[in-house]
């Protein structure tokens, strides 16, 4: 799966931590839940096509426990079907 890069090259842009935040819906009450997580340090890279690579996987890889948790929820599965076909 290609995850997009954004986030991670605007943080190191800004010299900012890329804080993975998420949001979810509960069904029964309409409530919304939402997740700070720690930030991604970015400092630790010295290559930037290496920092941004593993900045995006880390941020992917914590989004698994929230798309597992509501995967109804996610969005545009078909668009990441084509984008990655390719």
């Amino acid at each position: 799966m290609e995850v997009a890069s954004g986030a991670p090259r605007l943080a190191r842009i800004a010299g900012a931590p890329l804080l993975p935040v998420f949001v979810g819906r509960d069904d029964s009450t309409g409530q919304l839940h939402v997740v700070v997580e720690r930030p991604i340090d970015l400092s630790r890279y010295r290559d930037k096509a290496e920092m941004i690579q593993s900045a995006a996987q880390e941020f992917a890889d914590r989004h698994l426990p929230y798309l597992q948790s509501w995967p109804h929820q996610w969005r545009d599965w078909e668009k990441l079907t084509a984008f990655t076909s390719r």
